[in-house]
């Protein structure tokens, strides 16, 4: 009985166990990337879609892009609307990059994310960033791929693994910036992208973080700034950090983080919330103004204390201006309230951006510097 039953299941995986909705490669034009703008004047989405110039393409050329250019009312409509220019459907499951311009930004995160959740156009994992170029379409149409001709495949890379190389990139996915606009206890912050001159090409560049108060865009961290609220948050996945100390950059020191920490703990008296980020740091010496000279011990120790207090200090002063001039809880301090105390969260949620603005926040580091070939 028991083989006849197994013989029964094969015969149906193979009689039934074809891809029903199946479409040749020929059929389908293959998205990379998603750049979009909106024209206020004609209160249209304009989207520019990197898409595979399959026909183009070759094993001695390689792999070579194409733009399409649509739009329409809405971002459904514009992707609909580029059916008109091409006989073949568009595929997305192949995107990892959407990018959208200043004036989406600011004028809300929410349409946008909530159409791309709804319509599945795209992937949840895909990233999604800002570009601090007036439209985000110019990212693709005057730009050139580094090491790769598809642009989207380089902004991925960046995304990937730029995060863990210069410690300056924020990597956030779509599906992340749904979660904060949905709980709304955390301000999202998206990666920023401008375009920047190499060998007399227009190369795409991760320049900073964007930061939003609830869902518009409020301000632009510098790549420095970046830098601290990745240790701030717990997300620094490493790079070098510099230290000046007496303002002659030819006598700074630098260290390679291997490893960075960062936990943030929350204390509630008189029913005013506090904060503490506790950040650890190991590393190695990789610069330093001595020349063939050994690091005493006492040295050692002096560097590791300086370092832990320009930490501490730029970090306190990136979370002022934040809370201060932005009113953007980037940080997730409201998430952490939620998850520690639901029931304090509830009595102050409506006046939450109220209390955050002065809040306070106690700022620890220490720096472990593991590995130096000059101490003695």
């Amino acid at each position: 009985m028991k083989r006849a039953i197994v013989v029964f299941v094969l015969i149906f995986c193979l009689a039934f166990g074809g891809c029903y909705s199946y479409k040749g490669l020929d059929k389908m034009i293959i998205v990379m990337g998603i750049a979009l703008d909106y024209d206020e004047q004609s209160q249209k989405y304009l989207a520019t879609l990197e898409i595979v110039d399959i026909p183009n393409s070759s094993e001695k050329e390689g792999i070579k892009n194409k733009m399409l250019e649509c739009e329409g009312v809405s971002i459904p409509d514009a992707f609909f609307n580029a059916t008109k220019k091409i006989r073949s459907i568009l595929y997305f499951g192949s995107c990892e990059v959407l990018i959208i311009c200043p004036g989406i930004a600011q004028k809300g995160l929410k349409t946008i994310i909530d159409t791309f959740v709804r319509t599945q156009e795209l992937r949840e994992t895909a990233f999604i960033m800002v570009s601090q170029e007036e439209k985000a379409g110019d990212l693709f149409k005057k730009a050139k791929g580094m090491t790769s001709a598809i642009i989207s495949m380089d902004i991925q890379q960046i995304m990937e693994q730029g995060s863990m190389l210069s410690g300056t990139i924020k990597k956030v996915k779509m599906y992340q910036v749904y979660n904060d606009l949905l709980s709304q206890k955390k301000c999202p912050s998206i990666p920023a992208l401008h375009l920047t001159g190499n060998d007399q090409e227009k190369v795409v560049e991760a320049n900073g973080t964007a930061v939003f108060r609830i869902d518009k865009l409020k301000h632009y961290l510098t790549p420095e700034e970046t830098i601290f609220l990745l240790l701030a948050i717990n997300e620094y996945g490493g790079g070098s950090l510099m230290l000046d100390k007496d303002g002659d950059p030819a006598n700074d020191f630098c260290i390679l983080v291997r490893k960075a920490i960062s936990d943030t703990s929350l204390k509630i008296e008189e029913d005013k919330p506090s904060f503490g980020i506790d950040i650890k740091l190991r590393a190695v010496l990789d610069e330093s103004e001595l020349f063939n000279e050994k690091l005493k011990y006492e040295e050692l120790k002096q560097l590791e204390e300086d370092y832990a207090r320009m930490i501490e200090e730029k970090v306190k002063n990136l979370l002022d201006k934040v809370q201060k001039e932005y009113n953007c809880d980037i940080v997730g301090f409201g998430e952490k309230v939620y998850r520690e105390n639901p029931k304090f969260w509830e009595k102050i949620k409506d006046k939450w951006f109220e209390i955050y603005a002065d809040v306070k926040v106690d700022v620890k580091a220490s720096v472990k510097i593991t590995n130096i070939n000059i101490m003695r």
